[in-house]
């Protein structure tokens, strides 16, 4: 009986944990562009592999350097509609790849730094992108 109650407490215990909300689960979910934005957290830099293979033969691809922002707090974003697969919903993001218009701002004083930016959310589409969810960054 005693093993059972140990069990039973167990079990309790870890249905508690499962059926608690996220932290995203307590806000709204994004929308994908033309909504604007602004998120919140540091701005990190790695490198990725690009073509021709995209990591498959790292000696011969092209070693992409890309700015993130590591997110305070997840996001969700909403699936933008049936008409737009590409767009499809993502949940508990926390990391985004930043996209500046006019290339990245010169200088690495942006690395690892806290900041906000200000911009439009959209899907990945090709293999240049490296995060479900990336951001357009405005400001």
């Amino acid at each position: 009986m005693r093993c059972f109650a140990i069990t039973v407490g167990a079990a309790i215990a870890v249905a508690a944990f499962h059926s608690a909300p996220s932290a995203a689960a307590d806000r709204p979910c994004l929308d994908y562009g033309p909504a604007v934005v602004t998120l919140t957290g540091t701005i990190a830099e790695h490198m990725e592999y690009g073509p021709p293979n995209y990591g498959d033969d790292p000696a011969h691809d092209a070693k992409e350097r890309n700015w993130y922002l590591e997110l305070d707090e997840p996001i969700c974003v909403r699936a933008k509609s049936d008409a737009s697969p590409e767009m499809e919903a993502e949940n508990d993001v926390r990391k985004l790849q930043i996209v500046y218009s006019n290339g990245y701002p010169k200088g690495g004083g942006f690395i690892n730094r806290h900041a906000s930016i200000t911009g439009t959310l959209f899907h990945a589409v090709n293999g240049h992108h490296h995060t479900q969810v990336l951001i357009t960054a405005d400001k």
